[in-house]
């Protein structure tokens, strides 16, 4: 009988613990717009979320904050949309903490090669995005901090920081549309 009450609780600890580990991991599912007037950069950024070179990057080399983003959002992957101008681009992230290879876009209307390696951490999702720059002088690496979040307002939150020859960052405020 004791052991029968053991296994009970036991097994109320672990659906408790897997419940709350599943609130604490927000749904970004929708249509976002960007808000400028909430965003900024640093490292490069000047004029809010504009970047040295008169684009809206923030010098870090990945081009301008998408100006609408849709994502779909299950248990292993979050599918992002990003639209900046007319072009389109998707951008897939692994939940389960493994590596994905995503084309992104970058300055001046270029796109290249990274790998996006993705897990929880208290209820925001961080993304370390590492990208290699190769030049006639040689590679390059650059690394990328990006944690997404929604506040208490509802407001998508993407704050991404680079660290290498383009150190600085930026963050990027969206609001869902309804």
């Amino acid at each position: 009988m004791i052991r029968v009450h053991l296994l009970a609780a036991a097994a109320a600890v672990v659906i408790t613990s897997a419940s709350v580990a599943a609130q604490s991991r927000p749904d970004f599912s929708g249509t976002w717009v960007f808000d400028a007037s909430r965003s900024s950069t640093s490292g490069g950024g000047r004029d809010g979320a504009r970047g040295g070179g008169g684009g809206r990057g923030g010098g870090i080399g990945l081009g301008p904050p998408a100006e609408q983003l849709t994502v779909v959002q299950n248990a292993a992957t979050i599918e992002m949309q990003l639209r900046i101008g007319a072009a389109t681009k998707t951008v897939t992230y692994a939940l389960d903490g493994s590596r994905r290879s995503n084309m992104v876009p970058i300055g001046r209307g270029g796109e290249a090669a990274a790998t996006y390696e993705s897990r929880w951490d208290a209820g925001k999702l961080v993304t370390t995005i590492t990208r290699t720059l190769s030049s006639p002088g040689g590679s390059t690496v650059i690394r990328y901090r990006e944690v997404l979040s929604l506040d208490k307002d509802g407001l998508l939150g993407i704050e991404t920081t680079a660290t290498g020859p383009r150190s600085g960052g930026r963050k990027a405020v969206y609001q869902k549309r309804s």
